[in-house]
């Protein structure tokens, strides 16, 4: 009688050394596939239940390396689309008041020719960036790299004052170029979009002039 209660409780015991491993294996699991992926099983028990805990970490780790690779391409993928807003607004800006001003009638010849110029020219430069946006992509994903070029940084500002002259004529605000610049490495699209982006900011902030 005696030995089959001592049999009894050691295969209980020995049971419970089996089972226990597999269960924690199995919780451990169960909250990996609820969400929690930091959640790792400790390996113990027999052979086999260590090394299955053990391609269980080691898919966890590479699940977890995919998911964090996956939600930086996302965060790529969202500025690449801010990125490419932002660059888009001010040629836009540019053409629509150009276009306003000129229906809005009695435009001096003169100045309506230097609005059609104005939406011609920011019309090419938008077609320059839709053909870029490759190659921002390749920027954003650190793939590729821009192409720089001497860029005539007094003639690029001055393109952009009169880009943004209807912008800025309907603020009240004067925008006067001085001075003058040396031929920089760049490139003429991104300059004139950060120049842009200065006259389209400091105009806001401007008092409008005394007429």
């Amino acid at each position: 009688m005696l030995f089959v209660v001592v049999a009894l409780a050691l295969t209980e015991l020995l049971a419970r050394w089996l089972s226990s491993p597999l269960q924690d294996l199995a919780e451990s699991a169960a909250a990996f596939a609820a969400g929690d992926h930091s959640v790792r099983a400790r390996p113990r028990g027999s052979r086999e239940t260590r090394a299955l805990a053990e391609a269980f970490n080691a898919m966890a780790d590479e699940v977890q390396t995919a998911l964090a690779e996956l939600k930086e391409e996302e965060k790529r993928k969202t500025r690449f689309v801010s990125d490419v807003s932002h660059e888009l607004r001010t040629p836009l800006t540019a053409i629509r008041g150009a276009a306003e001003t000129l229906l809005d009638g009695d435009v001096p010849d003169e100045d309506a020719r230097q609005f059609l110029t104005t939406i011609a020219r920011e019309s090419e430069r938008l077609t320059r960036l839709a053909n870029d946006l490759l190659t921002l992509q390749r920027i954003e994903g650190a793939t590729g790299e821009l192409p720089l070029s001497r860029v005539d940084l007094f003639a690029t500002a001055q393109h952009t004052i009169e880009g943004l002259a209807p912008l800025t004529d309907g603020r009240g605000v004067a925008v006067v170029l001085e001075g003058t610049a040396p031929l920089v490495l760049g490139d003429r699209d991104r300059l004139q979009q950060v120049i842009g982006n200065l006259i389209d900011n400091a105009s806001r902030m401007t008092p409008r002039a005394e007429r």
